[in-house]
């Protein structure tokens, strides 16, 4: 039997939010004003991990994606990039150092937000879905069409 302090995991969707916590023991709405500004905060969550993937994205082809001969074509050779030079390495270093933190930096955000929805609380499932939703519709317009598609044949 468990004492009154601690809750039962939802094993099924619920709408019962009060009091249910959130990630944390601690992060819990006791009113439901509170309910509401959890949503509100889960909804920019979503958000910005959807903004995270877009600059990650953006980072990869932009500035860590390696350069390729076609690219350096008619660039005078003291303007070309170094190549297996100290500086070189340390570019390498910088560009890894980035991908790391952002990968680490989306991953929390996305677990996060997986979490969430295992709560199988209904306004947090959806304010996740929502989140993710408008994030994507606002990131995605910034994408040139077929720039990052794994697949730009049709673009």
């Amino acid at each position: 039997m468990m004492g009154s302090g601690h809750h039962m995991m939802n094993m099924f969707f619920s709408n019962r939010a009060l009091n249910y916590p959130v990630l944390f023991e601690g992060l819990k709405g006791k009113t439901n004003g509170q309910v509401a500004g959890i949503v509100i905060l889960i909804i920019v969550a979503g958000i910005f991990h959807r903004f995270l993937v877009y600059v990650r994205d953006l980072c990869e082809h932009r500035y860590w994606a390696p350069l390729s001969e076609s690219v350096c074509e008619g660039i005078p050779s003291n303007l070309k990039p170094a190549r297996d030079t100290k500086s070189a390495n340390m570019m390498h270093q910088g560009r890894d150092l980035g991908r790391v933190l952002m990968t680490v930096l989306t991953a929390i955000i996305g677990y996060s937000l997986m979490l969430i929805t295992m709560t199988f609380v209904v306004p947090y499932f959806f304010a996740v879905v929502i989140g993710l939703g408008i994030g994507e519709v606002i990131f995605a317009r910034f994408l040139p069409r077929g720039k990052f598609a794994s697949s730009s044949c049709c673009a």
